[in-house]
């Protein structure tokens, strides 16, 4: 086996003479008028003419077959800038032979595999290169030569006429390595080259059918640049060793190097990520065969682009990027992150760049939720930065790795993942956006959504195309405690789909805004009511919760738990149903007779969903403001009737906890009495109870943008105006407003400015009910006592 002592940078590789059919000289002819020939050849840049004696450079073999596969154009040695054999084409015998070639007769040797390279000009046959051939191969880097004109092809001086019949001629070649140059791109950089020879012995006609073959160059040209190179794997053994290094490691990827004919394309992205793993697991390779062609392979990219790889692994130490390097960046199963609308997107790429296209293109995949857990394709164009320097971070890409990343985009990632991952359930969860701020009131709460995506899909039926229901997680992994790995978590979805109670809809949420709700379980505590009537509340509530057993003798039918808080507004009927919520923990579901409507086949059909939803996802229901279903009924108004009918029957079998809310009890209908667990009265606030409301709304305030200590010594002042629970939070709200508008400390002013506008409005209401008071009023019309 070889070892890894590095070659001289050849021009292609060690072919033993004895194995080459070579023919006489035939590089292209110039076809140049015989006084521009001699102009040029006879220049002193150009050294001597070349003349009958003049030495080739290798003697032609001819082959058994009598074909001839590489043909070498005749240069005198001393022309300067002349291909110089010594110097670009090592020969040297392999010290273990070990494939048989073909020779030029019946002998035979035993060759080590070795790899050739081939340097490929095509030319795009345009006006001035017309008779060029469109591909043509040789074995030494192409250049324009002294002499030639803007007609001549670029060219070696080896030429290989067939290269499908030199490789079967020389069996011991593992690899063919095509270096490609363009031919008019050539042209174009040595156009500064070419001089105009004089013009005074032809004519005019003449000057046009003959301009290209006017300007001569006086001496050899720099060799071409190559445009592009690939490489053909063409040993068996080299194939079967990829295939046993997918074995030792599946991110070589044998499927990745014999898609294209087994032919990739430099910079060769599978040996530059792979080469010091290969180059470790060498010894445990089947044959010592296979380990020979893993050496050339080897071999071949240290000599010729160890400098390459090595500029490239030093900027990536350092956090950089250039472009000539980006697509090296993305390795085989390689955590790529980029943003969208402000949140990191994480896939990892299921294979290396597709470096065909303008940009590399990468294939990756990450993994989303609907219900259930399904792998996504994704695809990601890299694109450079038009408007950025040569080196940049490499952070400031679009999309990079993850492993490049210093600002913590990682945890960000798993936090968010194994958000997701707690939501695959059902689950009630808390949305708070950032710089988003709770409601202004005692029980002070962000927006509250629940996770439910079997739910969701129930409720909004579409077609298999857009939802497809294809789980790639299994139900045992699903049903782990543990997400399946950490990949897992940081690919998963940036989204998820939650119904918020707020205002009864379906919304996409950032799964990175989710938190688990803070329970304000001291909210009932703080309860303006008599506390004999918040205990009975609290006890029911917490027994119902727990219990397990029904006392009706008719299954499914009286389990539920139905309140009825009565009392004028702002008294404390919706913040009992929001406490109660806070002290069992459950979702407050509220609905109001607006989002019902009045169709009595409609009132049915909602309430129905309403409390199906309320038993699935264990929700207190609140009917606020259910004045129309109490109402007693009459034998004119047939709708209304039936109105109060259906939500008798709907009552009836209802086995969750329901509120109902009235401030018109006086015209409440006989028929509820019994459905009624408990009915608990509000009275109008006493100077007492507002004091305990101002009391917990100042104490709720951030002392960072209000006077709260100031505030509490005027609690007594501010509890003396006769306003409701509702009012005084409205205050509250529109006193914090007119302190931010003014860019002040909230105080008390601010209040007394809000109080001021607001007793007017009160009295005049008062003065329309001829001087009475709302609950007066009430009173008057028999709707409260």
């Amino acid at each position: 086996m070889h070892g890894h002592g590095s070659l001289p940078k050849s021009q292609f590789a060690d072919i033993s003479s004895a194995s080459r059919t070579f023919s006489p000289p035939s590089s292209p002819q110039q076809a140049v008028p015989e006084p521009m020939q001699s102009q040029a050849a006879n220049s002193p840049e150009n050294g001597p003419s070349r003349g009958p004696g003049h030495e080739e450079i290798y003697r032609p073999h001819i082959s058994s077959n009598g074909k001839r596969d590489v043909e070498v154009s005749s240069q005198d040695r001393s022309t300067p800038g002349v291909f110089q054999a010594e110097d670009e084409l090592p020969l040297s015998m392999p010290a273990k032979p070990t494939k048989r070639i073909k020779l030029g007769g019946s002998h035979q040797m035993h060759l080590d595999p070795e790899y050739l390279l081939v340097h490929k000009v095509e030319c795009g046959q345009s006006i001035n290169h017309n008779h060029h051939p469109a591909s043509s191969y040789f074995l030494d880097t192409p250049r324009l030569f002294a002499g030639d004109n803007k007609a001549s092809a670029l060219r070696g001086t080896i030429s290989i006429t067939d290269v499908g019949e030199h490789l079967e001629d020389n069996e011991h070649i593992s690899i063919i390595i095509y270096r490609n140059y363009d031919c008019e791109e050539y042209h174009e950089s040595i156009e500064e080259g070419f001089e105009r020879l004089r013009l005074s012995d032809y004519g005019v006609r003449t000057v046009s059918a003959m301009r290209p073959y006017l300007f001569v160059l006086r001496k050899n040209m720099e060799v071409a640049t190559c445009i592009s190179e690939d490489m053909t794997l063409l040993s068996h053994d080299l194939k079967e060793a990829i295939r046993n290094l997918e074995n030792l490691d599946p991110r070589i990827n044998y499927n990745s190097f014999r898609q294209d004919h087994w032919s990739l394309k430099a910079p060769y992205l599978q040996l530059y990520h792979f080469r010091d793993f290969i180059r470790q697991i060498i010894p445990r390779l089947s044959s010592a065969e296979e380990q020979q062609h893993v050496v050339v392979l080897l071999r071949y990219i240290d000599q010729e682009f160890e400098d390459d790889y090595a500029e490239a692994d030093n900027l990536f130490a350092k956090g950089l990027v250039s472009q000539k390097h980006y697509s090296k960046l993305f390795g085989p199963d390689e955590t790529v992150v980029t943003m969208k609308e402000g949140q990191p997107v994480a896939s990892v790429s299921r294979g290396l760049p597709d470096t065909g296209h303008s940009n590399p293109t990468l294939y990756c995949e990450n993994w989303s939720f609907d219900g259930v857990f399904e792998r996504k394709e994704s695809i990601f164009e890299v694109t450079w930065p038009s408007t950025s320097s040569e080196i940049l971070p490499i952070v400031d890409l679009e999309l990079f790795p993850l492993k490049y990343d210093q600002v913590g985009t990682k945890q960000r990632l798993l936090d968010r993942g194994q958000l997701l991952w707690n939501c695959r359930k059902r689950r009630y969860m808390s949305y708070r956006v950032p710089g988003s701020k709770g409601a202004i009131q005692t029980v002070k709460v962000y927006p509250r959504y629940m996770i439910d995506m079997n739910m969701y899909r129930q409720m909004h039926p579409v077609g298999a195309e857009s939802l497809p229901q294809r789980d790639d997680l299994g139900p045992k992994s699903f049903e782990s405690e543990e997400a399946p790995s950490e990949t897992f978590l940081l690919t998963l979805q940036t989204t998820i789909q939650g119904f918020g109670f707020q205002d009864k809809k379906w919304r996409t949420l950032t799964i990175e805004y989710l938190h688990d709700i803070d329970w304000n379980i001291e909210a009932f505590d703080r309860l303006v009511l008599k506390h004999h009537k918040k205990e009975l509340v609290k006890a029911l509530v917490t027994v119902h919760v727990t219990a397990s057993a029904s006392t009706d003798v008719i299954e499914g039918k009286g389990n539920g738990l139905i309140m009825l808080l009565h009392g004028g507004p702002g008294t404390g009927k919706t913040l009992t149903a929001e406490s109660v919520a806070e002290l069992t923990g459950k979702p407050l579901y509220r609905v109001t007779c607006g989002d019902i409507g009045t169709n009595p086949e409609d009132v049915e059909k909602y309430l129905e969903a309403v409390l199906l939803i309320g038993k699935l996802w264990g929700c207190i229901v609140l009917l606020d403001e259910a004045d129309v279903f109490l109402e007693e009924r009459s034998q004119t108004d047939l709708q209304r009737n039936a109105l109060v009918s259906v939500f008798l029957r709907v009552l009836e079998y209802y086995e969750g906890i329901l509120i109902l809310t009235t401030n018109r009890v006086g015209t409440f209908d006989e028929a509820f009495k019994s459905r009624i667990q408990l009915a608990i009265h509000y009275p109008a606030l006493e100077e007492k109870g507002r004091w305990e409301i101002w009391s917990n709304f100042i104490n709720s305030l951030d002392k960072a943008t209000a006077k709260v200590d100031e505030l509490k010594l005027k609690v007594d002042l501010l509890s003396r105006s006769k306003l409701n629970g509702r009012q005084i939070r409205n205050t509250v709200k529109t006193a914090m407003q007119l302190a931010e508008f003014r860019k002040e400390i909230l105080d008390y002013t601010h209040f007394e400015r809000v109080l001021e506008v607001a007793d007017e409005f009160e009295k005049y209401i008062d003065e329309t009910h001829g001087g009475a008071t709302d609950d007066e009023f009430a009173k008057a019309q028999n709707i409260r006592a």
